[in-house]
């Protein structure tokens, strides 16, 4: 039995091959690998950290994400009364920031806060160089404070230091 393929008209080539956006795609894949809860419940608990200030995040931490609510896990029952109290300033905190938008409820466990993870935030990138490079000139600066990772900063600060340094005169024999 032969099959007969149709050839596509360029048309239907180019809606064939066209361009997804990245957020699309990997929406798609963490369904895919049935990662999608995983991750929102990841998002969820970022979320509760950049919340929390420093005093509330030393007494609890997000442990979960269950449907809608976030379970929080707290140091003491004196906690869970004090957030209890403050949890609709929280959740509308929460939602205007990526990862709780969905969330609707905070519930308060109490337990052992330090067996949980804390979220580490990445340093901001610094607008100094290293003392050892030689001084970049202001113009160049702005662009050096936008490279993000900050050991290609380092290098590209190294690199327009020796380009935009004279060079030492040598003594010459005679």
């Amino acid at each position: 039995m032969r099959v007969v393929r149709r050839r596509l008209t360029a048309r239907a080539r180019r809606k064939q091959f066209a361009p997804e956006a990245t957020a699309t795609l990997m929406d798609s894949t963490l369904r895919h690998l049935r990662l999608d809860e995983t991750v929102k419940g990841m998002r969820a608990m970022r979320a509760f950290d950049e919340v929390a200030g420093p005093r509330i995040r030393a007494r609890a931490r997000a442990e979960r994400l269950r449907g809608q609510t976030l379970i929080v896990r707290v140091a003491s029952s004196a906690w869970s009364q004090e957030l209890h109290v403050l949890s609709a300033a929280i959740l509308e905190r929460l939602r205007a920031l990526p990862g709780g938008e969905g969330i609707t409820e905070l519930r308060f466990q109490v337990g052992d806060v330090e067996a949980l993870p804390v979220w580490q935030t990445p340093p901001e990138p610094e607008d100094t160089m290293r003392a050892g490079h030689p001084s970049v000139p202001p113009d160049l600066r702005g662009a050096l404070a936008a490279i993000v990772d900050p050991d290609l900063r380092e290098r590209f600060a190294a690199l327009l230091g020796r380009a935009t340094v004279p060079p030492q005169k040598q003594d010459r024999p005679k």
